[in-house]
């Protein structure tokens, strides 16, 4: 519930509820406008549009790995440029800082 009311999808209501079911009034939550238009919008969208969360850290992975082959490709590129006297050593550290 705290993400959801993070994201501004429910609020928490003033009053609290009581269900039948023994012990003290429960926290009551309602949708705010945005959450009404989300579950408008998004509950009838079938499941297999969504990204699991085994999904999301697979793709993590993998960006991460990308971005790492990434620097040392450009670590390579600048250090070919630097012996072939395209780059000074001053432009190849200022490349390497980005």
């Amino acid at each position: 519930m705290e993400r959801l009311t993070e994201w501004g999808l429910v609020v928490e209501k003033e009053q609290r509820e009581y269900h039948g079911r023994g012990g003290s009034h429960a926290r009551a939550w309602a949708l705010t406008e945005r959450g009404t238009e989300f579950c408008d919008d998004y509950l009838d969208t079938p499941e297999s549009a969504f990204v699991s969360p085994e999904d999301a850290v697979a793709l993590d992975e993998r960006l991460s790995t990308l971005e790492n082959d990434v620097e040392q490709m450009k670590a390579v590129i600048v250090k070919i440029a630097v012996h072939t006297g395209t780059l000074t050593e001053d432009q190849a550290e200022n490349l390497l800082k980005e």
